[in-house]
């Protein structure tokens, strides 16, 4: 086995392909419409809900913080507030097909999953204690969640906005 076949093993068969615009992957299937609008109003929702039981019980923050002062409820609201107001540019973007605000959104989600990926990390081995087995499932699940809605929304901007350039440049080299 020389060089090329290992590098085209490594590349093309053992990591699966994340781009939808190459077909069979399971992203394809994904990449539709409908799911983006039940993921941007489910989120929205979500976000929403989240928003009012901080600031009407905002002890129900201890699941994830030891102890919640005002500082730490302020900080909550206003990553709750930019939540929604990224959000409401999925919708808009998916209602008015604005490629810009599926971006925009794009790269919200993914340093949002980035940024609960590194806290979450950083309280297991600096104060594993604070986090506590309910917190630390639900930063888990809301990872996870999170991630879910980034690759269909990513699927779904890929496929729709990215793909013309693409095909022209297949088109052009056959």
């Amino acid at each position: 086995m020389n060089y090329n076949t290992y590098s085209f093993f490594v590349t093309k068969m053992a990591l699966p392909d994340l781009d939808p615009r190459n077909g069979g992957s399971c992203s394809n299937c994904l990449a539709n419409k409908f799911l983006c609008y039940v993921i941007a109003y489910v989120q929205m929702m979500l976000w929403i809900c989240s928003l009012f039981t901080v600031m009407f019980d905002p002890g129900s923050m201890r699941v994830v913080v030891e102890k919640n002062d005002t500082a730490v409820t302020v900080i909550a609201i206003i990553i709750l507030l930019v939540s929604i107001v990224f959000s409401a540019l999925l919708l808009v973007g998916l209602h008015k097909g604005k490629q810009v605000f599926l971006k925009s959104y794009c790269i919200y989600a993914g340093s949002y999953v980035l940024l609960m990926i590194i806290s979450l990390v950083v309280t297991i081995f600096v104060q594993p204690s604070r986090l506590g087995v309910r917190g630390f499932f639900s930063t888990i699940f809301n990872i996870i969640l999170q991630a879910f809605f980034l690759v269909v929304v990513r699927s779904y901007y890929l496929l729709h906005y990215c793909n013309a350039g693409r095909q022209a440049n297949i088109r052009a080299t056959i």
